[in-house]
């Protein structure tokens, strides 16, 4: 079966932003492509009169939302882009779309319309990448058009065997579409030693995971990923793990990051990692989220 990917729309221009990033995809996996709305029901009344003017209501929605997808149609060039609109909660009938689907790709603005862009992270994404069993794709505001599909990836890694597991996931897209993947973990540096006594004493905290193990963990991955065909670079940073990933994207001229995320969910509201969080909000191109089947992972 080929790949379907899924783009999930408002209505708005922040939502349409992401149509260059989903041609992109589309033309470049020759995937099928639907574009969707979801339009949420309205609260129950009591009065007749009231759930006649609440149908009335969704009527209208639904045919505005079918009259804009269509517009939308034409930014899908190759295989011709298919319509759906369906009524329900936003991420929960979103995950669901996909998953009956099929889907290899969900591409998402991040944040919706009743949203603020100021926050980090939208509360429907965080749900959708939470829910979902499939790669989702994040696309920040005023993000630039990309002209060609990105050839290097970031791929964050933190030496847990979650963390690893993304890179099974990514290896196919990854040969597909040609990436290099850039394996880039943040390590913690080992302090000064102060002379003493014939000896030495760290001036700090000794951090408990070595560069050297550090590396060994990224080497094993390139050697896996190379067994596949994928080409590899090895990068490490230090410091505060969301702003090293964003700065080893820049420096490696890499298009895309690519990340796992455990996804959590609580009340009163869903909320991510912080570094998928800090990502999203620092940097300057398209992050792709994996979830692998976990309650916890350790990197965001």
């Amino acid at each position: 079966m080929g790949h379907r990917i899924l783009v999930p729309l408002d209505g708005t221009r922040l939502a349409r932003s992401v149509l260059p990033w989903a041609d992109l995809f589309a033309q470049a996996l020759y995937a099928e492509t639907e574009l969707m709305r979801v339009v949420e029901p309205l609260g129950e009344v009591s009065a007749s009169m009231g759930r006649l003017a609440d149908h009335e209501i969704l009527e209208r929605a639904t045919e505005d939302a079918l009259a804009s997808l269509r517009a939308d149609q034409s930014e899908i060039h190759g295989r011709a882009a298919s319509i759906h609109v369906m009524r329900g909660e936003v991420s929960e009938t979103i995950a669901d779309r996909a998953n009956a689907l099929q889907v290899s790709l969900i591409i998402m603005a991040s944040h919706s319309r009743a949203e603020p862009a100021r926050t980090i992270i939208g509360s429907n994404v965080a749900s959708v990448i939470h829910r979902s069993k499939v790669p989702v794709l994040v696309i920040r505001p005023n993000l630039p058009r990309p002209a060609t599909m990105p050839t290097h990836v970031l791929l964050a890694q933190d030496g847990s065997e979650l963390a690893a597991a993304v890179l099974p996931e990514i290896v196919p897209l990854a040969q597909q579409l040609g990436w290099t993947l850039v394996l880039f973990r943040a390590v913690e540096l080992p302090p000064p030693r102060l002379a003493f006594q014939g000896g030495s004493i760290p001036l700090g905290h000794v951090p408990d995971d070595a560069p050297v193990a550090a590396l060994d963990n990224l080497e094993q991955l390139s050697e896996e990923a190379g067994k596949s065909g994928v080409r590899t670079e090895i990068r490490f940073g230090s410091g505060d793990p969301a702003t090293a990933i964003c700065e080893a994207a820049r420096e490696a001229g890499c298009g895309l990051i690519a990340l796992g995320t455990h996804g959590r969910e609580g009340l009163p509201r869903l909320v991510l990692g912080s570094v998928t969080e800090g990502v999203i909000q620092a940097a300057s191109v398209p992050v792709l989220t994996f979830r692998p089947e976990s309650d916890v992972f350790t990197l965001v």
